[in-house]
């Protein structure tokens, strides 16, 4: 490659550094977060990049590392604050430390919240300390900031000696902190301009509260302080170990507080363990709610419900009577999502709004549901679903779907027979995702001599990091798709083929992928992608295969993407050897580029 020097000198001019910084450092900007360090080094291009990265917003997630031990994540923590300690824009900070110990992390955790709040004046910072016997004091030099807007404690204890001053904050999340009379009041006094607050505070643990009673009545002060206020946006409030008797008029108070003084747009109440709590009528009417949760709560309006502002409704762990989602929906008429996680108790679910566009159900094990909803577009089925029955002609403006169904290795004929009939129910629509039990039993049923009804998907996605076992019944699959445009696999979900291997083996279902026929030409394929992909590629029997039947079967393929996990120094040799070799793989469209990228 030609140096800037010898470019400069022949005449040719560099356009692109000739632009205004506001410009190449929003270019720099557009940099994949997951590595920060390539901003970095955008440093050596030229003098004119020499310190343009500086003033790029990046975040840092130390969150996400799988180290040997504590003792290893703590220093490389220390390291890379030292490495950014420079720079000039870091916009967000989060870190995770499991297995606190008070003595020996103290120092190091006070270095971290430092950099975040004095050094890198972060706008969000996420401090969550894991551990079952100590909780991290929040130092009193971190009470004043004016540059934190969003900020998430979790494991720490709050003992401000003097005053508070985070005058730009607009989020505060506290959970399983110690609460003690007066702090939480001191804390939003120094606060002015908070949007949202949420408190979490598990009852289990004696560490954090003396029992249900305490947290209790530190809810109940801290809504009396905040009666007045004007602007609360969110109300969420987690209650464990809650008892019929003693704790409902508390409940009834939380709710009258949000749905009558407060007026929130966001209000979530979780009932942990033990009794349901019925919501009480008089929050059956509000015009301001837009986002609502409601865990192990009883619904049972006597009279019509008033949600007319609400757009998002989640239940959840609660046994539904009949009739009484369709009239809750039937107050909601700007609702667009509902979402239904461990519910029973209903044979039939209809929803007849227009608007409502969006349904998530998460396990459903309890009797079969029939769903009518002529009019959403997105459905998402979680966990196990096998009680769930779905017929084409009652979601016909079904467009995408997705489905993540669990194993649970219950009935394994019962579950076969539930995705064969869930397939012919979305077969018309657009875009379609499939868990890794999904593709098992796609191959199951392919060895059962099943055909998959002929589709007019355009998207499809496979979550599993694709082996020999699925060969045949994955090609299968894709000859039913014969309007496909994109394919994507998302090779980050490493489940075993434990059923699967029961009844085939590696080397049967590669014979049979070699001599059967499953060479029908995808016609309208363009874009292949094989995401988060890990492991040697030299010699690899899973992928390899596949990218030569794709390459050969996509007559007109403009785009086979394999993106590895790896980054930078870390890329195994034979990566490059292989990006490589990919090119001399024979392929049927002359328009089909092979793009490695790690």
């Amino acid at each position: 490659m030609e140096t800037q020097s010898k470019i400069m000198a022949r005449g040719d001019r560099d356009r692109l550094s000739d632009l205004p910084d506001e410009i190449l450092i929003h270019i720099l900007s557009m940099l994949p977060e997951s590595d920060n360090k390539l901003i970095v080094r955008s440093s050596v291009l030229s003098k004119r990049w020499r310190f343009l990265w500086k003033a790029v917003p990046i975040s840092l997630d130390f969150g996400r590392f799988v180290v040997k031990g504590n003792r290893d994540f703590v220093g490389s923590v220390n390291r890379e604050l030292h490495y950014w300690r420079s720079f000039e824009k870091i916009r967000t900070f989060r870190v995770v430390l499991y297995n606190y110990e008070e003595m020996s992390k103290v120092k190091d955790v006070d270095l971290w919240v430092y950099f975040a709040i004095k050094v890198a004046n972060v706008e969000d910072f996420t401090l969550e300390i894991e551990s079952d016997s100590h909780l991290y004091e929040f130092p009193q030099f971190a009470y004043k900031n004016t540059s934190l807007r969003n900020l998430v404690l979790s494991g720490c204890k709050l003992n401000p000696s003097g005053s508070v001053n985070w005058t730009s904050l607009v989020s505060l999340s506290i959970r399983n902190i110690e609460l003690t009379d007066g702090v939480m009041g001191k804390v939003l006094s120094g606060c002015p301009n908070l949007e949202c607050l949420e408190l979490s505070v598990p009852i289990s643990l004696n560490l954090f509260v003396k029992g249900n009673r305490d947290f209790v009545g530190s809810v109940n002060r801290e809504l009396h302080y905040w009666r007045s206020f004007e602007k609360i946006r969110k109300c969420m409030i987690v209650l464990y170990n809650y008892v019929e008797m003693s704790n409902v008029k508390d409940v009834d108070l939380w709710v009258y507080f949000a749905i009558k003084v407060a007026n929130v747009e966001d209000s979530s109440l979780e009932i942990i363990l033990q009794n349901e709590y019925e919501l009480p009528q008089f929050a059956y009417k509000n015009t301001s709610l837009r986002n609502l949760v409601l865990t192990r709560c009883k619904l049972n309006p006597s009279g019509s419900v008033n949600w007319t502002s609400l757009v998002s409704l989640s239940i959840r762990r609660h046994r539904l009577t009949e009739g009484v989602v369709e009239k809750v929906l039937s107050g909601c008429p700007n609702l667009e999502c509902l979402k239904l996680v461990q519910v029973w108790g209903i044979h039939r679910l209809e929803i007849s709004s227009v608007k409502l566009r969006k349904l998530i159900i998460e396990e459903y094990t309890y009797g079969k549901l029939e769903i009518l909803a002529p009019y959403i577009h997105h459905l998402q089925i979680s966990g196990s679903c096998k009680g769930i029955r779905l017929k084409q002609k009652n979601v016909a403006s079904l467009i995408t779907t997705d489905l993540d169904y669990s194993n649970f290795y219950e009935n394994l004929e019962e579950e076969l027979s539930c995705l064969n009939e869930f397939l012919h129910g979305v077969a018309h629509v657009e875009n379609l995702e499939l868990s890794p039990w999904c593709i098992e039993l796609l191959s199951l049923l392919e060895l059962k001599g099943w055909k998959s009804p002929p589709s007019s998907r355009k998207f499809l996605k496979l979550n599993a990091a694709l082996e020999q076992l699925d060969f045949p019944g994955v090609c299968s699959f894709l000859q039913s798709s014969s309007d496909l445009e994109t394919l994507v696999i998302d090779w980050d979900y490493h489940d075993s083929r434990e059923i699967l291997s029961k009844y085939t083996n590696e080397d049967e279902q590669r014979r049979r992928f070699e001599t059967y026929n499953f060479n029908s030409s995808l016609l309208h394929l363009k874009t292949i992608k094989i995401i988060n992909f890990d492991g040697p590629l030299s010699g690899n029997k899973s992928i390899l295969p596949y990218i030569k039947y794709f390459l050969k079967n996509a007559t007109t393929l403009e785009k086979f993407v394999i993106a590895a996990k790896f980054k930078g120094s870390d890329v195994p040799q034979d990566y490059v050897k292989m990006a490589q070799e990919f090119q001399s793989f024979p392929r049927s469209s002359a328009q089909a580029s092979v793009v490695f990228s790690y």
